[in-house]
């Protein structure tokens, strides 16, 4: 066998390897248990890998705005809530954070 049909005979071996290497999977019952209130994202982040922050329609950016409701006068603490996902396959992860901390998680699929 030539050295160029020995190198092409390697390369399903060494795509193997490296997508077994790869393909480790973070999106699992195990991983949301490590997940604790109070964990700051980049803490999260160790555990299942970088995931998607997704728009959050209760983000309350403004609620340090002066409402129509008793105690309006009392300026409210603005709360910075973001939420991350993981997916793998059909399963999902949910994380909640207000001010950089995890307050809130969910899954699917599992």
């Amino acid at each position: 066998m030539s050295t160029r049909h020995a190198l092409w005979a390697s390369v399903p071996a060494v795509v193997a390897v490296f997508a077994i290497s790869g393909c480790e999977q973070k999106v699992n019952a195990e991983n949301l248990a490590q997940v604790k209130t109070g964990m700051t994202i980049d803490e999260v982040q160790k555990i299942l890998g970088k995931g998607s922050e997704l728009a959050d329609p209760n983000n309350s950016v403004a609620a340090g705005m002066v409402g129509s409701i008793p105690g309006a006068g009392q300026r409210k603490q603005q709360v910075d809530r973001r939420v991350f996902q993981w997916k793998e396959d059909r399963r999902e992860i949910t994380v909640t954070f207000e001010n950089g901390k995890v307050v809130d998680k969910g899954s699917f699929g599992f």
